[in-house]
């Protein structure tokens, strides 16, 4: 059985081991009962083939085992799903340099990326120190992480206002690190949601005090900001139902016809029109399903931020 443990590398001996000697496949009546229909490996190793970077060691590439969990996985798990699920497969090939098949770097063969070795011993040793150059990085990130969810958690009014403000680029800093956080942070999401509540909210509050329009302005902004920088599928349910919910208070005051009217926030407006346009189909789409089942009292206007793909209502 495949248990994940935090802080080990599975290696897969998915012809058996010598340590369990009656799970090694040689005969053809093994092969018949790893390719059976339920098999465990045979599912498994498909799935880690996408869900995980594999590096495989000793199979031939006419390999049976291996061709076929190869492509199950592209037809199961397809590249287009999710960003999750689009990991390359590498293969160490060796082959003495003499022999004229060697070839210096990484090339595909059907799908797989065959590094050529002479040497499995210095092909670990490199291996080994490009892990202790990614383990530096990562301890970075998580470093720069917790930093980003300690400033979440507890900000200061003069945090929030330099969001608002963007000044030194805090608020397209703090918007990137989210566009560009991986997966396995994901539990930093709920403490950006309740920041970014917080920051919507004194925006929200300074806006609506004596028809602040500039206020108006900075809202309108870092709403498309945040709307358009970060993928729809990157964010929480429930970070992305607070951006519609502050959108939704923003909207009454944006004129639906780009134009100048009275009451309107005329500068906001334009704004909207000419950024929005930077928001991907998908999260318009998001919205446009997110409004229809939570309209609020003034979001009838929703060509505002309607996919091309809708109607008009």
């Amino acid at each position: 059985m495949y248990t994940k443990v935090k802080g080990t590398t599975p290696i897969c001996h998915i012809h058996g081991s010598n340590i369990k000697p009656e799970s090694i496949v040689i005969t053809d009546e093994d092969y018949t009962e790893f390719f059976r229909a339920g098999n465990y490996w045979q599912s498994r190793l498909a799935f880690l083939a996408k869900k995980h970077l594999v590096l495989m060691i000793g199979y031939g590439f006419g390999d049976s085992n291996v061709t076929s969990a190869i492509d199950w996985c592209e037809s199961v798990y397809k590249a287009e799903t999710s960003d999750e699920f689009n990991y390359p497969i590498y293969q160490v090939h060796r082959v003495e340099k003499e022999s004229g098949d060697y070839r210096d770097g990484p090339y595909d063969y059907k799908g797989v990326q065959v590094i050529d070795t002479n040497d499995l011993e210095s092909f670990f040793q490199e291996l080994l120190a490009e892990f202790k150059i990614i383990e530096a990085e990562e301890k970075d990130k998580r470093e720069c992480v917790e930093e980003y969810k300690k400033l979440f958690k507890n900000p200061s009014e003069e945090e929030v206002r330099d969001v608002l403000k963007d000044r030194d680029n805090k608020q397209t800093e703090i918007i990137q690190f989210l566009k560009d956080l991986g997966s396995e942070y994901g539990d930093i999401w709920p403490s950006a949601q309740l920041f970014f509540n917080a920051v919507f909210q004194q925006i929200k509050g300074v806006s609506h005090e004596k028809k602040n329009f500039d206020a108006y302005n900075k809202w309108t902004k870092l709403l498309i900001n945040v709307l358009s920088t970060i993928e729809f599928r990157r964010m929480t349910a429930t970070f992305f139902h607070t951006v519609c919910d502050s959108f939704r208070d923003l909207a009454p005051y944006i004129e639906i016809n780009n134009c100048e009217r009275k009451g309107f926030a005329n500068a906001a407006t334009h704004i909207w029109w000419e950024k929005s346009v930077n928001i991907c189909e998908e999260t318009k789409q998001q919205m446009y399903l997110f409004f229809k089942v939570n309209p609020g009292k003034h979001i009838g206007n929703q060509c505002l931020y309607r996919p091309n793909d809708y109607e008009l209502i």
